[in-house]
């Protein structure tokens, strides 16, 4: 059964959904754990039945939480991870666009020995993870005119969230700081590559065709970059304004003449947890 309530009711879905994409619960299952437990407000009024059906900009009010992370940027790269079949036990990774942490916490629960943070940005790493010794953070950095030497490169993990700037001009960087057999996964955002024209209301991207052309357009980019494209997949959970978001696998491509690989289908979302 689709969770749209029908065509005449563009983007009204059932609740719990609704939850698991604004981040506020990891899967349908927790989701429906908290509207049970009467920790969800729609509009003010406590909902105690997950299937009930509202609208996408609903206004929500959750007084619990299910994320166990810093941020919901936790549950993303968890959904990669999972999809991807990565461990990132005893690893040393780099996380670009680190802002609050999330994908950091996530890493660390999974067993990484040391993340460092990148990001223009300051004060914005969780004080949990500011004062784990695990843990090197590095702002107000842009990654593009960063020094290796003073990140620590090359790693063997690098993930990446980046915002307000196409990827395409940001992966020869990423690649000089990688290993050649590096973990290398991207969080590829269409509002920030299909161009300021094809954006809607809200900073969205509602049209799948653009959506999916954004990721095309990534993959095409690694071209001489140094990386080449693996799988991808759309994430689960929406990103905070609603735009639909893919994780991208990226191949360290050694030194030499090389082919870039086509590739493969892009998968359907899943569901966390």
């Amino acid at each position: 059964m689709s969770e749209e309530a029908s065509p005449a009711e563009a983007r009204r879905l059932r609740l719990d959904t609704l939850l698991v994409r604004r981040g506020h619960a990891a899967s349908r299952a927790r989701a429906r754990r908290l509207i049970e437990a009467e920790s969800v407000q729609v509009a003010g009024r406590v909902v105690t039945k997950p299937g009930r059906i509202v609208a996408e900009e609903a206004e929500v009010t959750v007084t619990g939480s299910d994320i166990p992370y810093v941020s919901r940027a936790g549950l993303k790269l968890e959904a990669a991870l999972d999809r991807f079949a990565l461990d990132p036990t005893d690893t040393r990774a780099l996380d670009v666009g680190a802002s609050t942490g999330g994908f950091t916490d996530l890493l660390l629960q999974r067993g990484a020995r040391e993340v460092v943070t990148v990001d223009v940005g300051t004060d914005q790493l969780h004080a949990r993870l500011r004062d784990d010794s695990r843990v090197r953070c590095l702002e107000s950095t842009d990654i593009r005119s960063a020094d290796p030497a003073l990140l620590g490169a090359p790693f063997p993990w690098l993930v990446a969230d980046l915002s307000f700037l196409s990827l395409g001009g940001v992966l020869p960087v990423l690649r000089r700081l990688v290993t050649d057999d590096a973990v290398v996964a991207v969080l590829v955002k269409p509002q920030f590559e299909v161009g300021r024209g094809k954006v809607g209301r809200g900073g969205v991207v509602r049209d799948r065709k653009l959506r999916e052309g954004a990721l095309e357009g990534v993959r095409a980019q690694t071209e001489g970059s140094g990386l080449r494209p693996g799988d991808a997949f759309e994430v689960p959970l929406a990103g905070e304004s609603g735009n639909r978001e893919y994780f991208l696998r990226l191949h360290p491509v050694p030194a030499g003449p090389t082919a870039r690989a086509p590739g493969p289908e892009i998968d359907p979302p899943g569901e966390l947890g």
